[in-house]
């Protein structure tokens, strides 16, 4: 019988005064570029699981935990106090696979590097702890680099915490099937072909792509209801279609 309570390999503490972070801090030590921090006992495994485990041998010395910083400022960027207008909304993207260590900053100056900027604000999501779950969003100001960013879709991230491969996907909002205007648009294709790179509904999705090559740029998109950007479950419905192997394209922007 396993125990009601889990055991996730993570937690989280918040302070209450920014003097109590950095004693904590300071008490860190920083090995290639990582905080790490001892723990002054070890917590009995089976009392906590009720799993008959063994200690490891050493433990009773201490043990060592990953320490990530995460600072509430640095969840938003925003450039020269800019307020967002209603037409840059539109040239948001959803970005994910994001390092735990990825300022709003961070992610604004990687963006506008690979992108030949146009970043007006970056911003990186939270959970009610207000620490980052990994995805964020940016806004670009014109047209032009958010089409370069979607059809993209990947990004190279390097810097001195992580060397991940960022995924870039189109913030979808609610709106209108932009070939019909009768019916609401579920599902997004940031193909940059001509008559794509729109919102469609269900039946001018399948009209304008049944008889397509399916390739990676041609996935219909489609809005979760936490409000995020997937990949929506229609390829089964066209059995005569095949998907294409795609190779994204990689930019590397070091940041230290």
């Amino acid at each position: 019988m396993r125990s009601c309570l889990e055991v996730f390999g993570y937690g989280y503490a918040t302070f209450r005064k920014e003097s109590s972070l950095r004693a904590f801090l300071s008490s860190c030590q920083c090995t290639e570029r990582r905080l790490t921090y001892t723990l002054p006992y070890a917590v009995d495994i089976r009392q906590v699981t009720g799993v008959d485990r063994q200690v490891e041998k050493g433990a009773e010395k201490g043990v060592g935990i990953q320490v990530i910083p995460w600072m509430i400022a640095n969840q938003q960027y925003l450039t020269c106090e800019k307020e967002l207008r209603e037409t840059e909304l539109k040239y948001t993207v959803f970005v994910g696979n994001l390092h735990g260590t990825t300022t709003a900053r961070t992610l604004y100056q990687a963006m506008a590097s690979a992108f030949g900027g146009g970043v007006v604000y970056s911003a990186i999501n939270v959970d009610y702890s207000k620490y980052p779950i990994g995805s964020g969003r940016v806004t670009f100001s014109n047209e032009r680099s958010y089409r370069i960013a979607v059809s993209t879709g990947y990004l190279r991230l390097c810097n001195g915490h992580s060397d991940k491969v960022i995924q870039i996907e189109p913030f979808l909002d609610d709106r209108m099937c932009q070939t019909c205007l009768q019916d609401i648009g579920k599902y997004f294709c940031r193909s940059q072909t001509p008559g794509c790179f729109r919102y469609f509904c269900t039946a001018c999705w399948f009209n304008r792509h049944s008889f397509a090559f399916l390739t990676d740029d041609h996935i219909p998109l489609t809005k979760t209801k936490k409000g995020f950007t997937a990949r929506a479950n229609l390829v089964k419905q066209l059995p005569h279609v095949k998907q294409a192997e795609t190779t994204p394209r990689l930019y590397c922007n070091k940041l230290f």
